[in-house]
């Protein structure tokens, strides 16, 4: 099992991964973990970030609902930019 040591970064620890591992957990720069203590050992664990499809958000609307104050409103307000098309 490879070792790594614990370094300082600004006010934070900091511990290098070896690519390898990485590659055996799915994981990478930037991936999303979970940090807890059990046992007295660190566990790290992936957490998984939920995929959403459009099609799949829009079946949860409520097409005929009535629009709020606020979104009325924001509808009611005029442009300050460019999101108009000609």
């Amino acid at each position: 099992m490879p070792t790594t040591t614990l370094r300082t970064a600004g006010g934070s620890v900091v511990m290098a991964i070896p690519k390898r591992i990485l590659e055996l957990v799915n994981l990478h720069a930037g991936s999303v973990v979970d940090i807890d203590v059990r046992d007295g050992s660190l566990v790290i664990e992936p957490i998984k970030v939920r995929q959403y499809k459009l099609a799949d958000l829009l079946a949860q609307c409520d097409l005929n609902a009535p629009l709020s104050d606020s979104e009325n409103a924001w509808l009611d307000t005029p442009s300050v930019g460019l999101e108009q098309h000609p």
